[in-house]
């Protein structure tokens, strides 16, 4: 078996140093990042559901993970009701668009 140390050799030495600066920089570039990696996570998520055959809703999944995202970094302390209400009020306006 081919040991797998030089393939993560790069992100060891990169990716970790960086994770570390975006920690203590925070603010904006912390958001980003995360943001990022979140919505390549959404993304790779559907990706294994339409392999099994299902259909996941691309167009209502990757927005409402933007506007997490974004309320998250904008209302850190805002309650989770809130959060869950406003993500249910938009799902019934995109079923309403669709009729």
């Amino acid at each position: 078996m081919k040991s797998t140390l030089s393939n993560r050799l790069p992100i060891i030495a990169l990716g970790i140093p960086f994770v570390i600066y975006l920690l203590q920089a925070g603010g904006l570039l912390f958001s980003g990042f995360v943001t990022i990696v979140v919505c390549l996570c959404v993304v790779e998520f559907y990706n294994l559901k339409s392999e099994e055959g299902l259909a996941p809703s691309y167009i209502l999944g990757i927005p409402l993970t933007l506007i997490i995202c974004y309320f998250y970094s904008q209302f850190p302390y805002v309650d989770g009701a809130f959060i869950v209400s406003a993500i249910l009020l938009l799902i019934i306006t995109y079923h309403f668009y669709e009729m």
